[in-house]
């Protein structure tokens, strides 16, 4: 026969490690609640950055496809009648000039870059003396805008404004 060694348990360790259970798996919900809240924030801030990247690239790759082909009333693209160089056709322009907006999706941003025209006068910069009035030299301003919207979230905006040197009584 089997013989019963010690008494009758009272359940106190069961009692005791199911309130032990029941804090771990709060603590444990806690720390994933942190931990997907983390993510999100590292999500939004990464989608910050690439429009922000996507804004300036679009700016500098306009800036530098269209240096020096700027004139008075037309952001004018050398040969062509759109204000605008592109060099793929995934590029949609909008607007007469001098205000011209072209739309560009890239690499998760949708890219609206936008340029108007400031003012076209005498150039009062350093060094045109005596070259102001009838047949000095002259320059045109604008204001080129880039704006990235996220396919997650979040937007970006890049301003650049642009002096362009135009010849004598071009901005007639």
């Amino acid at each position: 026969m089997l013989k019963r060694i010690g008494g009758r348990q009272g359940g106190g360790v069961l009692v005791v490690s199911l309130i032990i259970l029941v804090v771990m798996t709060l603590l444990v919900l806690g720390m994933l609640r942190t931990a997907v809240l983390e993510l999100k924030i590292g999500g939004t801030s990464q989608q910050a950055e690439l429009n922000f990247s996507n804004a300036e690239s679009m700016l500098a790759k306009y800036v530098n496809e269209n240096n020096g082909r700027f004139s008075s009333n037309c952001l004018n693209v050398a040969g062509t009648s759109s204000c605008f160089a592109t060099t793929d056709g995934a590029t949609t322009i909008v607007g007469t000039a001098p205000n011209q907006t072209m739309t560009k999706v890239l690499e998760g941003s949708t890219v609206t870059l936008s340029a108007q025209q400031i003012g076209c006068t005498d150039d009062a910069g350093v060094g045109s003396g005596s070259q102001l009035g009838p047949g000095g030299l002259q320059a045109v301003y604008l204001d080129i805008q880039a704006v990235a919207t996220g396919d997650f979230a979040g937007r970006a905006t890049v301003h650049q404004g642009i002096k362009s040197h135009v010849p004598p009584g071009g901005c007639n």
